[in-house]
């Protein structure tokens, strides 16, 4: 054999161990053991309790009504997606190696066995599954662990060493409440000198204090939702009622027996809120912005829109501005001109009364104001122009209607050319209004006249 041919073989020999200990490494088999092996564990769905015991320390986890719990060392809610992770790893532990016989016979704690560093214990539907954690092995990211009901030992990925050994605070839910907006029926805002509470009616928001009064349904979804998906970024000390907390903020659901009651303290300078969730004694500190819902006014949160309706629901309207009065119904061909006083059978186009509908479903309101604060202005004077909304009552076919539902009444006042307020019967508070949108409905209301006129 030449010196060449030798130093050849040498070099491809060096190559192939070389290949072999990076293959084993990464645990990248061929043949026989290239068989991905992996350690027998519970379906993810059945794993109902978990037991995390970490040398003087032990986590209890429990799945309850759909949702991870904390029951030792305290009681809370935990951390759902840390735990999926972990149930995730205890699934899909590779086998790197594996040690039977003689190789286990009285050599336990050679590998750490009798006095391991980590015994997860899970509790199943049909088993339980237990699995304790030993010495680190040969090669990065290796662990002996040796699984209840076997005598072999087995050389393992270090993933779910790791995930054991994050902290207790780790395993707890980061978010600042654990409900959904959907479920949520009834908001209270409990400020030093203000009692805000809004309640949902279907799928909108109706004020109960300060005032009765629509709110805005979508403003208040996004807040909530906002509120609802508060991060905490760091934990806090345990609270007591003696701090200083400046506002409250209560989520009732009707269908729980118990509202969610959280606290809000004082501001940090580095725009961090500290806040304490009762239910859970969770106190921690989160963004300021995702806390919006606490410092809106009633005014922002009030509804800008005067119809809060479908358009569609619409049967009939009426309107009277001194000296005229109209009474019109919804036809196939349009909007037919019904009043006895006027005599006529006169029909309008839909078209014209859809501006009537984009008028008032644009925000009029410059400024809102307490019911009964503009009584001395308003006075016992009735109203410059009115118009009210109805629609069918229903019964057994579209074709067969029991009477009218009145939608909407609304009332203006024009004291002057820049004071103009409105009223309606769902929201006595008077509203100034806008004086473009105030020129918009004189506008509509002068193309009723002349298209009247020309009929």
């Amino acid at each position: 054999m030449s010196v060449r041919l030798t130093i050849f073989l040498f070099v491809v020999l060096i190559i192939l161990c070389l290949l072999a200990v990076y293959l084993d490494k990464e645990g990248i088999y061929f043949g026989e053991k290239a068989r991905s092996e992996f350690i027998d564990f519970l379906e993810p769905e059945d794993v109902q309790a978990i037991e995390l015991e970490r040398r003087g320390e032990i986590i209890k986890l429990s799945r309850r009504d759909g949702w991870w719990w904390l029951i030792e060392p305290i009681s809370d809610a935990a951390n759902e997606e840390l735990v999926e992770r972990l149930i995730s790893a205890l699934q899909t532990i590779r086998i790197f190696d594996r040690l039977v016989g003689k190789d286990v016979e009285g050599k336990v704690g050679e590998y750490g066995l009798d006095k391991a560093s980590v015994i997860i214990r899970v509790w199943g539907v049909k088993k339980n599954w237990f699995i304790m954690f030993g010495k680190q092995g040969i090669g990065q990211g290796r662990v002996f662990v040796q699984v209840m009901g076997r005598k072999d030992i087995l050389l393992v990925g270090d993933e779910v060493l790791q995930l054991a050994h994050l902290p207790l605070e780790a395993y707890r839910d980061q978010r600042l409440a654990r409900i959904t907006p959907e479920i949520v029926d009834e908001i209270r805002i409990v400020r030093k000198d203000e009692d805000i509470r809004l309640q949902r009616r279907g799928s909108d928001w109706d004020f109960l204090r300060p005032l009765r009064a629509r709110a805005d349904r979508e403003q208040v979804n996004e807040l909530l939702e906002r509120f609802l998906g508060a991060r905490v970024l760091k934990l806090g000390p345990a609270a007591t009622n003696s701090d200083e907390w400046f506002s409250e903020v209560l989520l009732v659901s009707f269908s729980k027996d118990e509202p969610l009651s959280i606290s809000i303290g004082e501001y940090q300078q580095t725009q961090l809120v500290k806040v304490w969730n009762k239910n859970r004694n969770l106190v921690g500190f989160v963004h300021e912005e995702t806390l919006e819902l606490l410092k809106v006014s009633v005014d922002q949160l009030r509804a800008k829109d005067l119809l809060g309706f479908l358009p569609d629901l619409v049967d009939r309207i009426k309107i009277r501005q001194n000296p005229s009065s109209w009474e019109f119904e919804r036809t196939e061909k349009g909007w037919q001109l019904i009043s006895d006083k006027q005599n006529k059978n006169d029909t309008l186009n839909t078209d014209l009364f859809n501006k009537l509908f984009e008028i008032l479903n644009d925000n009029q309101t410059d400024k809102f104001f307490v019911p009964g604060s503009l009584k001395d202005k308003l006075g016992e004077k009735n109203c410059d122009l009115q118009i009210e909304f109805f629609s069918f009552t229903r019964e057994n076919t579209p074709e067969e209607f029991a009477g009218l539902t009145r939608l909407r009444k609304l009332c203006y006042w024009k004291l002057n050319e820049t004071e103009i307020y409105v009223t309606s019967d769902e929201d006595a508070s008077p509203r100034l209004v806008n004086i473009a949108a105030w020129n918009r409905l004189v506008s509509f209301l002068s193309e009723i006249d002349l298209s009247l006129s020309r009929q």
